[in-house]
This record gives C-alpha cells, sequence and structure tokens, in this order.
C-alpha cells in the first residue's frame, strides 16, 4: 500500500536497494511488472499478495486515509492460500472505509 504513494524517483531507489529480489516464483522482481502493480493499488486502493512472501500464504489489504486524502495504515488479512476468500475483501474494504471516516476522510 506504501508503496504505491511513492514517486518514480523512490521507486527507482527502492528497486535499486532492493534489487526487487523476490521471495518465492510468485514474487514480482520486474519493474515495469511492479509499476503496473502500484497503479492498480493506487486506483483500487487495495492490494493483494498471491503468495508472493511466502508460498502458501495470501494477504488483501485495504487502505485507510486521513482528512487530508494521505495513507496513513493499511488494514489487512492474511491467512492460508487455500483459507482466503475473496469475499472477504469487501467487508475488509468497508472497515477500512469505515476507519477512515473516522478520521476526517470523505470518500
Amino acid at each position: 500500500m506504501f508503496l504505491s504513494q511513492e514517486g518514480p524517483e523512490e521507486l527507482e531507489l527502492y528497486a535499486k536497494r532492493t534489487l526487487l529480489k523476490g521471495s518465492t516464483k510468485n514474487s514480482i522482481t520486474n519493474l515495469e511488472q511492479l509499476k503496473t502493480e502500484l497503479n492498480h493499488v493506487r486506483t483500487h486502493k487495495r492490494a493483494s499478495d498471491n503468495e508472493e512472501l511466502e508460498l502458501g500464504v495470501r494477504c488483501i489489504a485495504a487502505g485507510i486515509y486521513d482528512d487530508q486524502e494521505q495513507l496513513v495504515a493499511g488494514l489487512s488479512i492474511s491467512a492460508p492460500a487455500d483459507r482466503l476468500q475473496e469475499e472477504w475483501m469487501a467487508m475488509l474494504e468497508k472497515t477500512a472505509t469505515d476507519i477512515s471516516s473516522s478520521l476526517g476522510h470523505k470518500a
């Protein structure tokens, strides 16, 4: 979530610093693919990890925004890959929206 908020220069520095070394066969290790994924995250204000950090574990996340439209936190659910249900995203997004609203964010 937070990496999606960075500008092009910061993203380039991140890529150089980490070398985009992957943890699993599902990891994003290509800068252009990462940029595409981060654009999706920025647009939809949600993210997912499809066994990119650890095989057998998936994660979904939604952003929490303050009254200045700034991303201040992420709310996530991690679960075994075979148990995580895509339907959980709607509940997660609603909860993140409710928390954002309590911080003064206007959706």
